[in-house]
Parts: structure tokens; sequence; C-alpha cells
């Protein structure tokens, strides 16, 4: 029996979770779904490809969202952590005043609270240690930051002047274009309302790809030439 659009849609799903979209072709899709269901699906082969094209599509908008949500948590914890420095910062500065207008007020009595004035002494011998922390907070910070973007660095590739220019970055990773060029294509709207499987281009994207129209599941073979190594 073959199977319905809905079951197709949700085995595609499964095959999409964890596989490379930049290696995945909708014919290895079509042939896995086959050996599952244990139908030939030759005939429902454009349906198949639409489907698949639309979990893609899919898949990269839950990536950005999740990537817009974690960019949000770390600019407030960045917030958060500033604040907290501010606090701490501000308390010496108070104590400060404290001592200075206490002095100030009861200059007779000076000579008395010699005992005071060394601990004052003390607590102002304090105060780098509490700059020093906070300096080697920063230290850390950077360290931590240097290598949480090594990684990305090492893999990064140059991209030809045509594609920087459709996706506004002079170098990116090799999945990270393929999912932007997913992204320009959804907001231009370019999908062929003839056949989904394919995106027509526009002005800017034919010097890319170098043809009208072009099968978007298949267009690394055209942006390929556009990258190399950084």
């Amino acid at each position: 029996m073959d199977p319905s659009d809905d079951q197709i849609l949700e085995a595609v799903r499964e095959i999409l979770k964890d596989a490379d979209l930049n290696t995945i072709s909708t014919k290895k899709v079509r042939g896995m779904l086959e050996e599952r269901f244990g139908v030939d699906l030759a005939e429902r082969k454009k349906r198949i490809s639409n489907i698949t094209l639309d979990v893609v599509e899919e898949i990269n908008r839950a990536q950005d969202e999740a990537e817009e949500e974690a960019a949000e948590e770390g600019s407030a914890q960045e917030s958060q952590e500033d604040e907290d420095d501010g606090v701490v910062d501000a308390k010496p500065k108070a104590s400060a005043k404290r001592k200075s207008k206490t002095e100030a007020i009861s200059p007779a009595k000076r000579p008395r609270k010699a005992a005071p004035a060394s601990s004052a002494r003390g607590a102002s011998a304090v105060k780098p240690k509490k700059r020093a922390k906070k300096e080697d907070n920063g230290e850390e910070d950077g360290d931590s930051k240097g290598k949480r973007s090594g990684g990305a660095y090492s893999a990064m590739l140059s991209l030809s002047p045509e594609l920087a220019d459709v996706l506004g970055e002079p170098q990116m990773r090799r999945s990270d274009v393929v999912k932007r060029m997913w992204a320009v294509i959804r907001e231009r709207n370019l999908k062929d309302p003839k056949d989904g499987r394919f995106h027509i281009n526009d002005e800017q994207l034919v010097k890319v790809f170098g043809v009208k129209r072009v099968q978007t599941f298949g267009m690394m073979k055209y942006l390929k030439k556009h990258l190399v190594p950084a």
C-alpha cells in the first residue's frame, strides 16, 4: 500500500533531521523512502521533491530562530554581568565618601581615630584586589571567547565578490552559505511556481549561478566555484 503524503512528510523529517543538507539529494531521500515503505515511488518523484524542499526550509528556519534566541540570551547575560560589575565598583566609592564626610565634620577627633584611619588605609589597599579580580575575569572571558570562535574560523571560506554581494559577508562557513542562500531564495520569493523543486534566479543571482533556473536542492554544485579556503 502506497504511503500518504502525511506519512511521507513525517518520514522525510526523520531522514533529514540528522542528515548533511550539503550532500543529500532528493534522489537519495526518495530511495530511502522506497526502502522504508517497500514500494516504488517513481511516479511521485515530483511530489516527494517538493515535500523534501519544504522540510529543508523548516529546518533552516528552526536553526535561524535558535541562533537568534541564543544571541539574545548572550546579550542579556553580558548586560547583567556589566550591571553586577557596576555594583561592585560602587561600594568602595560610597565608603570613601562617608569617610571624607566624617573627617570634614569632626576634624578635632582625627588624632583619637588613628586606628580607624589605619583600617581605612587597609580598605583602600583592598581595592586593587577587586580591580585585579575584574581584570582576571576579563582575561578569562577573552580566552573563552577565543576558544569558542577558534573552530569556526578554521572552517571559514572566502566568498567570491559576486557571492559576497548576495550574502553580505566576505567569509562564511560552507553550511552557512547554503543556509543563507535558502533564506535569500525564500525572502525574494524565487521558487518556481510551476515546479517547486526549482527557483528562478533574479539578475543578481544569475551572476552567481550563471543560469536563470536552478534546482534548489543541487545549488551547491554552482556555489562551490565561488568558495575558496580563507
